[in-house]
């Protein structure tokens, strides 16, 4: 059997079995072709010959013990093939075993197998460290016997529904477990039997406490760091306001500073305009007043009496000039520092307006012509006669100093909505129209005047008196076409 069996393990190692089967049936042939003749010798020693007889019955006895034979090898060469793959099957189903279980055991994650009982069937090391207990001490343990009750339950319960439904689940719970708070990352798939069938499961579970620690004291300083940043925030928006605030009062500082800069700028061009026009203004009628009285001194006695009355009407004329252009002057000052005198009383508008005409006579070419248009029905306003007085005459001096050429100058008074209007306008040299802004200041002329005498007072003054009754005064004006002067005031009768 020995002998054969080493025969049959060297013959099932050629890997073209058509060539082992073809050396067999050669064998075979040669055999039967001469079994039944050594056969019958063996039985009838005695016989010298064989006939015919003899050999068919050899012959078929050599045949019957060739095939069983023949299939008793076939049978030995397939039993070693089994034999064979079952060995092979077994090594690899041992490399496997070993590699599952070296994952097993070594993996750095608790894998438990609990059965549909709640009994625990398998352990690793990491779960004998997780619960502090042995492997051996684990297995055949219940939920129950392991976990806090609460804990148990649930667990059994989740186990079922996942055995019934082959399903997996994976979730993060906190529990007590050998007297410390842990939290852990589990994760529950159903296993199936030889046969397919679900009947546990593996439970592989993570002590995540304390990557979740770190987590929430990463948090705690995240939110710290985010207060921290909010305050500092809030801490630089304020300096930044602050900042801010201090800038904007830097650069009102510098505004106020630049505008009284360009004020005190423009009060000393005023002081020297004023210095140049009043000293001019001044020089004139002086001028004419000593001409004339040092001519009377020199012909007193040769001259004739209308000779002498027209220097001293001169004199007179220079001197009455001169007083006006102090009380101008004065008006402008008190005005300036609110100590102006305001006292209305009910006057003739009508008559002061004609008075101021007929004042301004003098300063009349031949080709001026003054309109009055009066058509109020009231003839007494209560007004300030002094400013009424001096409002008119500024208006129709101006009118006709600013009209070289002459021509009409119109007087217009009438009352609407309450308002006394009086309109004066001329067809003199006008304005530029980006100097109306300008025309009220004090001293001011405008840039066409030329050699047309003046102090720059009359607008200043007519709007300072026309502000003390509550009222308002517009200029219209086209430069070479003309001037209309607007005075709105409010009636009181």
């Amino acid at each position: 059997m020995k002998k054969l069996s080493r025969f049959s393990l060297n013959f099932s190692s050629i890997k073209h079995k058509s060539v082992l089967w073809g050396i067999l049936g050669l064998l075979l042939i040669i055999l039967m072709a001469n079994l039944g003749a050594i056969i019958d010798l063996i039985l009838h020693p005695e016989i010298e010959y064989f006939d015919s007889e003899h050999i068919i019955v050899g012959s078929a006895t050599a045949i019957v013990i060739g095939t069983a034979l023949i299939f008793l090898i076939k049978y030995i060469l397939q039993l070693e093939n089994a034999i064979r793959l079952n060995k092979e099957t077994q090594s690899i189903l041992r490399q496997k075993e070993d590699t599952y279980k070296n994952l097993f055991e070594n993996s750095g994650t608790s894998i438990c197998i609990v059965d549909r009982n709640g009994v625990y069937l398998m352990a690793n090391e990491k779960a004998s460290e997780q619960f502090g207990l042995a492997v051996n001490e684990i297995i055949g343990k219940s939920l129950y016997d392991l976990l806090p009750p609460q804990v148990a339950q649930k667990s059994f319960e989740n186990n079922l529904k996942l055995i019934d439904s082959g399903g997996s689940r994976e979730y993060e719970d906190s529990f007590t477990l050998n007297g410390k708070q842990k939290i852990f990352l589990i994760i529950d798939r159903c296993i199936k039997d030889l046969n397919g069938v679900n009947y546990a499961i593996q439970c592989s579970s993570i002590d995540i406490t304390a990557r979740i620690l770190a987590e929430n004291e990463l948090a705690k300083y995240r939110n710290h760091l985010e207060e921290l940043v909010k305050t500092r925030t809030n801490e630089l928006d304020k300096v930044n306001n602050w900042l801010r605030r201090e800038i904007e009062k830097q650069n009102e500082y510098e505004l106020l500073l630049h505008r009284s800069l360009e004020k005190e700028k423009e009060l000393n061009k005023m002081k020297s305009r004023f210095i140049s026009t009043t000293s001019h203004e001044f020089r004139t009628p002086l001028t004419a007043i000593l001409s004339s009285s040092e001519l009377l001194q020199r012909y007193n006695g040769s001259w004739e009496l209308q000779k002498k009355n027209e220097h001293f009407d001169r004199i007179r004329g220079m001197v009455e000039y001169l007083t006006k252009l102090l009380d101008d002057i004065l008006l402008i000052s008190r005005s300036e520092t609110g100590n102006t005198s305001f006292q209305p009383k009910p006057v003739n508008l009508q008559k002061i307006i004609e008075d101021c005409i007929s004042e301004s006579t003098p300063l009349k070419k031949e080709n001026h012509n003054i309109f009055l248009n009066y058509s109020t029905q009231e003839k007494l306003y209560k007004l300030d006669e002094t400013l009424i007085k001096s409002i008119f005459s500024n208006l129709l001096s101006n009118a006709i100093k600013f009209s070289p050429e002459g021509g009409q100058i119109n007087v217009l008074v009438y009352e609407k909505d309450d308002q006394l209007i009086a309109e004066v306008s001329d067809h003199g040299i006008g304005l530029e129209c980006t100097e109306l802004d300008k025309i009220f200041l004090s001293f001011y002329r405008g840039s066409n005047v030329g050699s047309i005498s003046g102090t720059g007072l009359g607008l200043a003054i007519i709007n300072q008196a026309v502000v003390l009754h509550g009222g308002k005064v517009y200029v219209k004006s086209r430069l070479n076409e003309g001037t209309v002067v607007v005075v709105n005031l409010p009636i009181k009768l």
